[in-house]
């Protein structure tokens, strides 16, 4: 994988490598998914449900986020 980074060292994908992003809905999620969008024109982003209590609340966030 060849990788430049641009004006503020963020690393910028120039091969066409899709990348992939696991989103729970929350903070730190969101600015991998930013990173990813700022480094590769190809990003997928997928949301598991494990069973958790607030499954409502973090799916709705993921499917913001990966819609903006």
């Amino acid at each position: 994988m060849t990788r430049d980074t641009d004006a503020n060292g963020v690393a910028q994908n120039t091969d066409g490598a899709k990348a992939f992003v696991l989103l729970s809905g929350g903070i730190d999620s969101a600015v991998c998914l930013q990173r990813a969008l700022e480094a590769h024109d190809d990003v997928e982003a997928l949301h598991v449900n494990y069973g958790q209590q607030t499954e409502d609340i973090e799916r709705s966030n993921s499917e913001r986020q990966a819609d903006d």
